[in-house]
């Protein structure tokens, strides 16, 4: 239970970044983000006034990328913040779509209860991945979809797949080649997702056809919520199979 208390330690800066989270990395990524031949340690990551980063190398299917800038990642948005394009939070936009949907009382508390639980997990550690800073991958992430990870998965397989490329639009001209290098070590979404998110090629489907529909009704959220808890649990399990 040691690795939950991390982030309770640290109340400075943005969830993702905290000193804690930087623990839950180490252990989620041992074998890939390196430093010097090593994982990174605490001592790598760099802070200069901006979000929190560490500059390594990533280690992947026996290839390996120059040092690059990566930093936390919140993977599934229930936040409470308000978001411009939708004029409120999401958790206040899917809110108000159940309310609007589900006429059965019994079943709108339900949904309700599950939203509710969904936004208690935004901030913790079965909701935060590395992401490539360089070549602002987290920008495209946040801009595309507007930051739904079913839709940054499916995104991904188009790249990979079809060579449909979304991502670069929010990069400057001397990163875009970042992106490309950082992608290039996986196979495919499925070799992605399993080594960044640790989750399994069923889950990644599922996630794909979820990123096919718009969150405009109750049943695609409560679909989009199940899918959020099974993201969670498999990657619950990899902590805890894996904790230092």
């Amino acid at each position: 239970m040691l690795h939950r208390l991390w982030l309770k330690m640290d109340d400075i800066g943005e969830y993702d970044v905290k000193y804690g989270a930087w623990k839950i990395y180490q252990i989620m990524y041992t074998n890939n983000l390196i430093k010097g031949g090593n994982l990174f340690t605490d001592n790598d990551i760099i802070k200069n006034g901006g979000r929190p980063y560490i500059k390594c190398q990533f280690i992947h299917n026996g290839k390996s990328t120059k040092e690059m800038r990566f930093s936390g990642e919140t993977d599934f948005n229930f936040s409470t913040q308000k978001k411009r394009e939708l004029c409120r939070s999401r958790y206040e936009n899917y809110k108000k779509i159940l309310e609007r949907d589900l006429a059965d009382e019994g079943e709108l508390e339900k949904s309700l209860k599950m939203l509710n639980k969904c936004s208690q997990k935004h901030h913790s550690q079965d909701n935060i991945s590395i992401m490539l800073q360089s070549g602002n991958m987290q920008g495209a992430k946040g801009a595309v979809g507007l930051d739904r990870l079913d839709v940054w998965l499916l995104i991904l397989d188009m790249k990979y797949r079809y060579n449909i490329n979304m991502l670069q639009n929010h990069c400057t001209m001397e990163n875009c080649s970042e992106i490309e290098n950082f992608l290039n070590l996986f196979d495919d979404v499925y070799d992605y997702a399993s080594t960044i998110y640790h989750i399994n090629s069923e889950l990644v489907d599922k996630l794909i056809e979820s990123g096919k529909r718009p969150l405009d009704s109750a049943k695609n959220i409560i679909t989009y919520m199940l899918l959020a808890e099974e993201f969670w649990k498999q990657k619950d399990a990899f902590i805890k199979n894996h904790k230092i």
